[in-house]
């Protein structure tokens, strides 16, 4: 059998091409015949894209790239500090439901408010984390105001209560929640997503609304810009591949105008994806573990979602789908965490799977993951780190091996 996207000879029972990923269904049985020396030559490449919209500067792209890894560590660290500022708004009104009075009553009330406002804060930074675009930095940002706002405004009431007890007290802690907010938007404005600037009342009325509909909805992007646009066929290369003949015109080989287009897989319902730079091939055990350390665990959360993104996009087409952040922290709090480990399960037998459609082969599938987290634990406890090590590795691999492809 041969690949019917490359041509490639595909030995018996592979299931994909390992010199283009195609799937091997519908392959042919013999191989396509070479162009004659009168074929048509090959269309012209695409016109460029229209003024505007061609990529950034590779330096300005990795400056954005580097504020954008600063304004995540910023957020899930200050995310942290305000779900355990609501703890302690948590542990405050616990303490004085003992005393029964009208005025306890209202302390009480301020205090569960307070620790609304943490919790708010804390969810629109994760929200931040996963989910920003430069559509949604004015929700995003007009939220983190709005709990500053709420935060002076249960101040501004507290202290109004203790003069009622003959003694005067202003928290200036609404600093902080506006400290915040103010820092998100500077990292923002260096990015040049500067949220605000130059819009009307209405049009930030409206940007926010589109914002937080964008939000809400279950669509979350790819990190980076994305857009669609019409497929053109351009064959498994970016340069045209003369025949055996080597009959062309001219004799020379022509690059297609790509501008950061990729291909689709082959069974990916044809069209082309903008992805702003490769997948992320440098994660690593260690840093997994400190940052999650030092972000009180949110990092590693981070961490998930990203891997599952970038599996996402590196198999597509294979018919499975790895869940998002979401389903794995819902169903892993429904099944007391058995959920977590079926996941890993299923991430690490996709991984094996694919790893023949780039040249790949991993030792380690579902199993392995499983066999160390459940009887790896009786060493000291290393065994789910020594499961996530082999997750990460075969992540990488798979990820450098689809940017080595040019996509």
């Amino acid at each position: 059998m041969y690949c019917s996207k490359c041509g490639k000879e595909l030995q018996d029972g592979q299931k994909f091409c390992a010199n283009c990923g195609a799937p091997a269904e519908g392959s042919a049985s013999a191989p396509p015949p070479p162009p004659s020396s009168g074929a048509t030559p090959p269309p012209p490449p695409p016109p460029p894209p229209p003024a505007g919209s061609y990529p950034p500067p590779s330096g300005g792209s990795s400056n954005a790239h580097t504020l954008d890894v600063v304004l995540k560590i910023f957020s899930g660290i200050c995310a942290a500090l305000f779900a355990l500022s609501a703890l302690g708004f948590l542990g405050n009104a616990i303490r004085m439901l003992g005393y029964f009075s009208f005025w306890t009553f209202l302390h009480v009330l301020l205090a569960l408010l307070g620790g609304v406002a943490a919790v708010w804060m804390a969810l629109v930074l994760v929200v931040l984390i996963l989910k920003r675009r430069p559509e949604t930095n004015d929700a995003l940002v007009a939220c983190l105001c709005a709990g500053a706002a709420v935060r002076l405004v249960l101040n501004i009431l507290l202290t109004l209560i203790n003069l009622v007890y003959g003694y005067f007290h202003f928290s200036f802690s609404f600093l902080w929640y506006a400290v915040v907010a103010g820092v998100v938007f500077l990292i923002l404005y260096l990015m040049g997503e500067a949220p605000f600037l130059g819009k009307t009342g209405d049009e930030i009325k409206i940007s926010v609304l589109e914002g937080l509909s964008m939000l809400l909805s279950n669509d979350t992007p790819a990190p980076g810009p994305r857009q669609d646009a019409p497929r053109q066929d351009a064959g498994p290369s970016s340069y045209y591949q003369p025949g055996p003949s080597g009959a062309q015109s001219g004799g020379q080989e022509r690059q297609s105008y790509s501008y950061g287009y990729q291909d689709a897989p082959a069974s990916g319902g044809g069209s082309y994806t903008y992805q702003a730079g490769p997948l992320k091939t440098d994660r690593s055990l260690v840093a997994y573990i400190l940052l999650s350390i030092v972000t009180c665990g949110i990092y590693g959360y981070y961490f998930l979602y990203s891997m599952a993104r970038d599996v996402n996009i590196a198999c597509e087409g294979d018919g499975q789908k790895t869940p998002g952040l979401l389903p794995f922290i819902l169903l892993s709090f429904i099944t007391c965490g058995f959920y977590a480990l079926y996941w890993y399960y299923c991430l690490a037998n996709r991984l094996a799977a694919n790893a023949p459609r780039y040249g790949l082969s991993f030792q380690e599938n579902g199993t392995t993951i499983l066999l160390w987290y459940l009887i790896g634990l009786l060493l000291c406890g290393i065994g789910p780190y020594v499961a996530m090590h082999f997750l990460i590795k075969n992540t990488n691999a798979i990820c450098d091996a689809y940017n080595r492809r040019g996509h």
